[in-house]
C-alpha cells in the first residue's frame, strides 16, 4: 500500500534555524492494515503525516504509493491523489460548522467535475449510513456533541473511497466510551481490506487497538511492534 524509503525533511535548510523533523525513514504499511504511531511533541508524528497526505515533499527517500513513486510528483498531481486516495480525520474535525452534516459530508465530492449534485448526495447518504449517522444528516454541525462530529469527519473522510485514512489525534478530545465508539468504526474500516488506516495517537490504550504501533523519536523511528 505504501513504502517509505529513507524519507527525510528538514525545514529551513541552509539557516541557523534549520530543524531535521525527520531522519532516515522506512515504513511500510499494508492494504487492511491499521497502524498506531506514537511519540512525544516535537518527535516527528505530524511530518510522517503531512508527508504520507501529501500534504509535504521529503527533501530525501522515496514515497511509493500503491507502487508508484510520488515523492518528486508536482503540486497538481499530489492535489489530486490526496483527493482520490487518502482521507483525513482531525483533531478537530475540521467541518464546517454552519453546514449540515450531509453537506459536509458532500464537500470532498464538490471538487470532480465529474460528478453530478445528484450523484454526491447519493453517495454522501450512503455514506452516512456506513457509519451509521443518517438521522443526523440534516442537522448543522454546531448542533452536534463531539462524538458525533468525529463520526461526520469520517464520513467526509471516506466519502471518495479512499484507499488511505490518515487520522491525527481522533480520539483526544473525547471520553473513554465515544473514543472507543469512533476506534469501532476507524478499525472496521480496514476490515474489507479496502482501506488502510493510520492513527497518531499520545493514547497507548488506543494504540493497542491497532494492528502494530510504530514509535519515533527525534525524527526517527525507533521501534515497531504488533
Amino acid at each position: 500500500m505504501i513504502k517509505l524509503n529513507g524519507i527525510s525533511r528538514t525545514y529551513n535548510q541552509g539557516t541557523e534555524e534549520a530543524v531535521r523533523a525527520l531522519s532516515n525513514v522506512d515504513l511500510d504499511v499494508d492494504y487492511g492494515e491499521t497502524v498506531a504511531v506514537m511519540g512525544v511533541s516535537g518527535s516527528g508524528k505530524s511530518t510522517l503525516l503531512h508527508i504520507i497526505g501529501c500534504l509535504d515533499k521529503p527533501d530525501e527517500g522515496s514515497y511509493e504509493l500503491e507502487g508508484e513513486d510520488i515523492s518528486r510528483k508536482l503540486s497538481d498531481t499530489l492535489s489530486r491523489i490526496r483527493n482520490e486516495k487518502i482521507g483525513f480525520v482531525l483533531q478537530d474535525y475540521g467541518l464546517i460548522s454552519d453546514k449540515t452534516v450531509l453537506e459536509n459530508i458532500m464537500f470532498p465530492l464538490a471538487f470532480s467535475r465529474k460528478i453530478s449534485y445528484k450523484e454526491m448526495k447519493r453517495r454522501a447518504e450512503n455514506t452516512a449510513g456506513r457509519i451509521g449517522i443518517t438521522a443526523l444528516s440534516k442537522k448543522r454541525v454546531s448542533e452536534l456533541s463531539g462524538g458525533q462530529q468525529q463520526r461526520a469527519a469520517i464520513a467526509r473522510a471516506i466519502v471518495n473511497e479512499p484507499d488511505l485514512i490518515l487520522a491525527d489525534e481522533p480520539t483526544a478530545a473525547l471520553d473513554h466510551k465515544t473514543a472507543d465508539e469512533i476506534m469501532d468504526v476507524l478499525l472496521s474500516l480496514a476490515e474489507d481490506k479496502k482501506h488502510s488506516v493510520i492513527i497518531v495517537t499520545h493514547d497507548k490504550r488506543i494504540a493497542d487497538m491497532c494492528d502494530r504501533t510504530v514509535y519515533i523519536a527525534d525524527g526517527e523511528i525507533t521501534e515497531s511492534e504488533t
